[in-house]
């Protein structure tokens, strides 16, 4: 009778444990803030915390981005960023060239699964960039290790222009303006 009742007290603790303790890390749903930038063809994600308006290029981005791939409302999310005018670090022949540019950034909530190479990340990269005569160096992670689930805009002017996107082209029409 005493192994039943330590078993089932067992059986209870272990039921009642956070599940984060039972599961691997690197396959827990993890919602992080930060910067989603539209570059090149290209998304990028940058990690910030405590985002209260569109500040990339005085906000401190410690951790490096990486490079994310979903597919569903990008097209609102790029209607909805803010587009500046960078000069972007390009490499010819070994001499480095700063190059006009245009680039759209977001500030977003994205949830996602890391694809669990956590411990191989990927090539880096650099994104070096010159804004208001100010070059900002960021590093990020050419390969995606992450499977977004969901992007959310944190700031409610830029909710308001995914909902005017979609009343203005509908969900079917994706378009980049």
């Amino acid at each position: 009778m005493q192994k039943v009742i330590l078993f089932f007290t067992l059986l209870i603790v272990i039921s009642s444990c956070n599940y984060k303790l039972l599961v691997s890390k690197d396959r827990i749903y993890t919602k992080r803030t930060g910067y989603l930038v539209f570059f090149n063809n290209q998304k990028y994600f940058f990690p910030a915390k405590h985002i209260d308006g569109n500040h990339f290029f005085t906000s401190k981005i410690n951790n490096p981005g990486h490079l994310v791939s979903f597919d569903r409302d990008e097209a609102a999310f790029s209607y909805a960023a803010e587009k500046y005018t960078i000069d972007y670090e390009y490499l010819n022949n070994g001499e480095k060239i700063f190059v006009r540019d245009t680039v759209r950034i977001l500030p977003v909530e994205i949830g996602s699964i890391p694809d669990g190479f956590k411990s191989k990340q990927g090539l880096p990269g650099d994104f070096i960039i010159k804004y208001d005569n100010k070059v900002k160096r960021l590093k990020y992670y050419v390969t995606n290790n992450e499977s977004v689930w969901n992007v959310y805009t944190i700031l409610p002017e830029d909710g308001k222009d995914v909902e005017e996107y979609y009343n203005k082209y509908g969900p079917e029409e994706p378009r980049m303006r």
